[in-house]
């Protein structure tokens, strides 16, 4: 090959791997959730990325080292996004098994190679359909279904079995020869459509599991307004039986007071006070919403924790959205409780508060983590969220909605959530 030849395929396949590696781009950003790091961060690792291939593709064509270094490639992209290592390897495989797929349909659907020059208008064609294969992707679900999804080893192990052994046929399909010239072609067909099927299930899936969390998320409010109205009804009780015995209450202080006794006038009252008082109504803001929850809540945590503080300060009118209120409340005191009942002191303590416009909720329960382990993690509380999955997400999600600011800490073996939601924001 000539010198001017060569610059020329170097430059067709250059010009093919950058629309390549944009495609690449956005597959990854379906599946996984960006970290806050520099967009020039990113930006030269996709180029180091389409550079890196680029040269192994001229070196090596299609074959097992060119499909190694595209391999490696894609999972060390993963690392410029927040996600566990069971969420990048199966988007790093899955992305892999469709991107070959493309390629190889592409490549055995045409003959003939001169200069090299037909070869990289095959991998032009396989790029063109794994566009199409992933625009595909992107418009059976939104986005964020995929980047919210937390995998047990279960799930990920299922979700790996489909493009691994797909993996197989394909590289099978590569090294050995067939008889019949459109067997290959059938063949990496048959293993991309298969591959694309997937996440069609894998949607289907998804609406399985917000059905079923909703239906959980119901029980779990009708579980609230039951608690609630109990603990009204018993206030209101109280309420009727102090009214009821009210002319005789007011008989004997007035007795009491003749005597002179007033001492016994403050031990009488205090009395009346302490029946009034409701021992499980922990809190009386006059929120429905949150008095609800909270009630809720702080109960179980009395029955299961040798330490509960609470401490809230919230007016009875608050301009924010109840239903936002809830998930964060609810998620992050299902968390705490979780983690605080595993350890020896079995401490919570809750305080919220409203000034001049902004909540300030913060929630501190003991961990149970060693000495050595402690370390401040701040917003982006990628520990604590591998911890607790999609709940922490939804939280995040909602703070980061309303503009404010979250911040988790873990010191001295108690984990502290600190946050803050702008009412004018809403």
């Amino acid at each position: 090959m000539f010198p001017y030849e060569i610059v020329h395929v170097v430059l067709i396949e250059l010009i093919v791997n950058i629309l390549r590696t944009v495609v690449i781009k956005q597959a990854v950003e379906i599946f996984m959730t960006k970290k806050d790091i520099q967009t020039k961060t990113v930006q030269f690792a996709y180029g180091l990325y389409c550079f890196a291939t680029s040269i192994a593709y001229c070196a090596w064509k299609v074959s097992f080292l060119y499909e190694f270094c595209n391999f490696i490639g894609i999972l060390g992209l993963t690392f410029c996004y927040d996600d566990t290592w069971k969420k990048r390897l199966w988007t790093t495989v899955t992305l892999f098994c469709i991107d070959l797929s493309c390629l190889l349909v592409a490549v055995f659907s045409f003959q003939g190679n001169v200069f090299g020059i037909q070869l990289f208008l095959k991998k032009a064609a396989g790029v063109i359909l794994f566009l199409i294969s992933i625009t595909a992707i992107s418009h059976i679900s939104d986005s964020d279904d995929f980047r919210q999804a937390i995998f047990d080893k279960r799930q990920a192990f299922l979700l790996l079995v489909t493009p691994v052994v797909s993996l197989i046929v394909l590289f099978s399909t590569l090294y050995i020869k067939s008889r019949y010239n459109k067997v290959p072609v059938i063949v990496s067909g048959c293993m991309l459509m298969i591959n694309l099927s997937i996440f069609y299930l894998y949607h289907e899936m998804l609406k399985s599991y917000r059905h079923l969390q909703e239906r959980e998320r119901y029980r779990q409010q009708k579980e609230l307004y039951q608690n609630q109205m109990e603990v009204i009804l018993e206030s209101q009780n109280r309420v009727r039986s102090l009214r009821h015995d009210m002319k005789n209450h007011i008989l004997a202080l007035q007795a009491v007071i003749r005597n002179g006794r007033e001492e016994e006038v403050q031990e009488y009252l205090q009395k009346m006070q302490e029946f009034m008082i409701n021992p499980a109504e922990y809190v009386m803001t006059g929120n429905e919403q949150i008095d609800s929850i909270l009630n809720y809540k702080i109960r179980r945590a009395k029955e299961l924790l040798n330490v509960v503080e609470t401490k809230i300060t919230i007016p009875e009118k608050l301009n924010l959205y109840s239903f936002d209120l809830n998930v964060i409340l609810g998620n992050l005191l299902d968390n705490a409780l979780e983690a605080a009942v595993q350890t020896e002191e079995k401490q919570l303590a809750i305080q919220m508060s409203m000034d001049r416009g902004v909540l300030f909720l913060n929630i501190r329960n003991s961990y149970q983590e060693k000495a050595s382990e402690e370390k401040r993690i701040g917003n982006t509380a990628k520990g604590f969220r591998q911890h607790h999955g999609i709940g922490m997400k939804n939280v995040r999600a909602i703070v980061e909605k309303y503009h404010g600011d979250m911040e988790i800490t873990c010191v001295n073996g108690y984990f502290e959530v600190d946050i803050i939601i702008y009412e004018k924001d809403l």
